[in-house]
């Protein structure tokens, strides 16, 4: 029981280290934010292959009470060292999105076998309302998939304002037809 309570103090400690690395990061330009979770994240899979190789080292010695202690201690912060890194990798993921949304996506529209170009569009952060008489996002990605002129960001807002997308005049053209046809 002790264990998990060390654990749990080790846990809450990290969080709280995380809270006032993110809170510190606030004042930060995009630039320095997305260079301080990149730093964040290498500090936490240095550390995490640091105490894997010394609790492997540890575990394949005769060990005494003090050694299996420490291999105790280690295998406790190891999954909080795991749930660290997921935070910091999905934060740098997230942050990223705003910049490279035509990454790896083709220019080509495959609706209506075009290309397309790219544009600069606001991010809509939050949750975003759709309305009844929007159409449904299996019609919007059968028929025009590349016709929003904004990027949606997630619930959290981010540091970014713009984003590069893609958009396709067939595209804008249908939703425009189809709004046309299924007004009240």
């Amino acid at each position: 029981m002790l264990g998990v309570a060390r654990a749990f103090v080790k846990l809450t400690l990290l969080y709280l280290l995380t809270a006032a690395v993110v809170s510190a990061m606030a004042q930060q330009t995009p630039n320095a934010k997305q260079q301080s979770i990149r730093a964040e994240l290498e500090k936490v899979r240095h550390d995490y292959k640091t105490l894997t190789q010394r609790k492997k080292e540890i575990d394949s010695q005769p060990n005494d009470a003090r050694a299996r202690r420490e291999s105790e201690e280690i295998q406790e912060i190891l999954p909080i060292l795991a749930e660290s890194e997921h935070y910091w990798a999905s934060l740098l993921k997230k942050f990223e999105a705003g910049r490279y949304t035509t990454e790896g996506v083709s220019n080509i529209c495959p609706a209506h076998n075009r290309k397309m170009r790219v544009i600069r569009v606001p991010i809509a952060y939050g949750l975003l309302a759709i309305r009844r008489s929007d159409p449904s996002q299996e019609l919007r990605q059968q028929e025009f998939p590349f016709a929003l002129d904004y990027w949606s960001g997630g619930c959290v807002v981010g540091p970014y304002t713009e984003a590069k997308i893609y958009i396709c005049p067939d595209c804008q053209r249908a939703e425009k037809e189809w709004r046309k046809a299924h007004s009240k």
